[in-house]
């Protein structure tokens, strides 16, 4: 025989109450999981030319690998 405490029955209302909180925090998180992939590889990318676009005009030259100046090709 159990002596203490039962385990409360869980009521159709609860099941309800359950289900619409999971749906809530769905709702909340697909934003959320949505707005942290929006900072992606190509906004990467154009951090990192208009950092290296901006040395290139502090430096006065084209900046190629290890600060070395740049091989431009012809009509670049």
């Amino acid at each position: 025989m159990r002596t203490g405490r039962q385990r409360p029955q869980i009521t159709p209302l609860d099941e309800t109450f359950d289900q619409s909180i999971g749906a809530a925090q769905r709702q909340i998180d697909e934003p959320k999981q949505a707005q942290g992939g929006i900072y992606g590889a190509r906004d990467i990318i154009m951090d990192l030319k208009e950092n290296q676009q901006r040395l290139e005009r502090e430096l006065g030259r084209p900046v190629g690998i290890n600060g070395r100046p740049a091989e431009r090709l012809p009509g670049q």
